[in-house]
């Protein structure tokens, strides 16, 4: 797998978890993580799609891995 792609995973595990701890609800908080993930506004789009665009059984295995 690529650089590129294996950042982007590891940035849609760390999102997921902070979504699952009720992080996503509160703009501030959502602000604060982006920055230091180093991510932006622009990369949201494909970060809830890494967090909801994968089923039960990828779910599981971010949460474990």
């Amino acid at each position: 797998m690529s650089d590129a792609i294996l950042h982007v995973n590891s940035k849609a595990k760390i999102f997921f978890k902070f979504v699952r701890s009720g992080g996503g609800e509160d703009p501030k908080k959502l602000e604060f993580f982006l920055a230091h993930v180093e991510a932006g506004e622009r990369d949201l789009p494909i970060l809830r799609f890494w967090t909801k665009g994968i089923g039960n059984e990828g779910r599981k295995r971010l949460l474990v891995g």
